[in-house]
């Protein structure tokens, strides 16, 4: 079942952007939120000059946090294996 594509304004620097996408209006405006605040959290410690280096900064940032969440969920997903594997084989010594 195909979502249905929608027109939402978003704004980012002082600029705004008109964007298609199948999410919904809550999610954009979590991703909106998102990449405000790494923006504005990387101008606390950096001196900006352009706004290219803002939107390559926080591209980096952004993709470092979801390197590093994917990591953990990983670790996560090979422990679980583990602790069922080990689970499975008490189970079956009983």
């Amino acid at each position: 079942m195909n979502k249905e594509q929608k027109r939402y304004q978003v704004s980012f620097l002082g600029k705004s952007y008109s964007i298609v996408s199948d999410e919904s209006e809550q999610h954009i405006r979590q991703v909106e939120k998102k990449v405000n605040d790494v923006l504005d959290s990387i101008a606390v410690y950096v001196q900006l000059s352009d706004e290219k280096s803002a939107a390559v900064l926080t591209a980096l940032q952004i993709a470092s946090d979801f390197i590093k969440k994917e990591l953990v969920e990983s670790g996560s997903d090979i422990l679980i294996q583990e602790l069922t594997s080990l689970i499975d084989s008490e189970i079956c010594t009983k």
